[in-house]
């Protein structure tokens, strides 16, 4: 099975999770136990992967690098 995403990188200014890699708000944040604990976030745009929620009311991907908060 094939799953196709479409993401909006550019947004209104509204607080999205975001990669704290590059910026993106294309991001998967995982809940399934299966998933390995330490890394629960994956980024669609550069793969990168992650523990903990990082969000950024940024509207552009470089926006939102420069204004990330962790939770």
């Amino acid at each position: 099975m094939q799953a196709y995403y479409s993401v909006n990188e550019y947004t209104d200014g509204s607080d999205f999770e975001c990669c704290p890699q590059c910026g993106s708000v294309g991001i998967v944040h995982f809940d399934d136990p299966t998933m390995t604990p330490d890394l629960p976030h994956r980024c669609l745009r550069c793969d990168w992967k992650w523990d903990g929620c990082t969000h950024s009311s940024g509207s552009t991907p470089k926006d939102r690098l420069n204004s990330i908060l962790n939770s």
